[in-house]
């Protein structure tokens, strides 16, 4: 129990102090340490989770198909699989559609959805990439998934989801809850703003070519009612020109510079369909959660708070780290495409250092998010990269 480790690590101290400073001030560190757990009573029964087992979570360990009804699981089943298609359609995991599936229609409350959910989201995202992780980018000769941006991302949200799932723990069931609504409908309310704006832009943009393609088509006809018969010579340069063609069936453009060998390279390091540095890093950093879940969960314990709390936020060192380190690359890879004239398309995201100013904070609030609420980081994400 958490509360016995940390009285009795306030009497140790109370027995170093009382020999090092005298009675009085032992008394009163001691007096110090239970007075300030008995103030925060809510901190102290999340932290007590850290070292118990916890009746939260205790549905989860075998008996959820036990105890819960035939028809609920029915019913979270179809809306679980009508729900993800959906999110998958929508590119985001879903996570704030399943939380609440989970909590009130399966009943196990808001903090043991919030790993039922992650589970369903890896299996979501596992297919998303199935599906996806072949595919070519349609206006580029490149892979379909943004290796670079999703790479250095991830270092950011696995750091994040450290602190949620710690507070997930610390904080009560009502104010996940009111979190999970509130990030919810401030997304909701952004993304139909931006909708909205689209919608009104690309009919704007529908009507212009409509009104384009009348035009020209007038103009055509026009000049197609008033044409005269081919001469001689217009034969001979309709032939010229078809033998200019090359063989993808392109007409040759003179004076277009051809691409120095530095550029020719950047091209192909981008159309690689699995880029082995991004993936490197990937399994890299994924591995370390690995290790890291298992190390705290099976061999250390909070009764040595000493120990345990530094190896908990290891992941600040090692996941801060490679965030630092990609970003330093991204900048590098930016400036030597620029410095050679690579050409972005619209979309693009371009790494400038102002540009990757803003990817830690967000990268972490949805790690945090994802966490805390059992959402995969896409409905915090996706919002703001449209």
């Amino acid at each position: 129990d958490f509360i016995v480790c940390v009285d009795k690590l306030a009497l140790v101290t109370f027995e170093k102090r009382r020999l090092f400073f005298g009675e009085g001030v032992g008394e009163f560190y001691l007096r110090w340490v239970r007075g300030g757990c008995a103030g925060m009573e809510w901190l102290a029964e999340g932290a007590r989770r850290l070292g118990s087992t916890d009746d939260t979570y205790e549905v989860l360990k075998g008996g959820l198909f036990e105890e819960t009804e035939l028809w609920a699981l029915i019913v979270a089943t179809i809306l679980i699989l009508t729900l993800g298609s959906l999110a998958a359609g929508a590119g985001i995991g879903g996570g704030g559609l399943f939380v609440p599936i989970y909590a009130f229609v399966l009943g196990v409350g808001a903090k043991a959805a919030v790993p039922l959910s992650k589970c369903t989201i890896l299996g979501a995202a596992i297919g998303n990439f199935v599906s996806i992780g072949w595919s070519r980018h349609p206006h580029a000769d490149r892979p379909l998934i943004d290796y670079e941006t999703s790479t250095f991302m991830q270092s950011g949200e696995l750091l994040g989801v450290i602190f949620g799932v710690l507070l997930n723990l610390l904080l009560p069931e009502l104010l996940i809850i009111i979190f999970l609504a509130g990030l919810l409908s401030y997304n909701a309310v952004r993304t139909l703003r931006k909708g909205r704006t689209k919608w009104i832009q690309e009919s704007e943009q529908f009507e212009k070519e409509e009104k384009s393609k009348d035009a020209a088509s007038g103009v055509e006809l026009a000049e197609a009612s008033s044409a005269v018969p081919a001469s001689e010579a217009d034969l001979d340069h309709v032939v010229v020109a078809y033998e200019n063609k090359e063989d993808d069936g392109q007409e040759k453009i003179s004076g277009k510079p051809e691409r120095s060998p530095e550029l020719q390279k950047l091209y192909d390091d981008a159309a690689a369909q699995f880029p082995v540095w991004a993936w490197s890093i990937i399994l890299l950093m994924t591995g370390f959660s690995v290790v890291y879940a298992v190390i705290k969960a099976e061999l250390l314990s909070p009764c040595e708070p000493g120990v345990y709390w530094f190896f908990y936020f290891t992941p600040v060192i090692v996941l801060g780290g490679a965030m630092y380190v990609i970003a330093v690359f991204l900048n590098k890879l930016h400036e030597k495409r620029v410095a050679h004239g690579y050409e972005y398309i619209d979309g693009d995201i371009q790494f400038s250092v102002e540009q990757l100013k803003k990817f830690p904070t967000v990268s972490l609030l949805a790690g945090v998010a994802a966490g805390l609420l059992g959402i995969g980081g896409g409905m915090g994400i996706g919002p703001l990269f449209i």
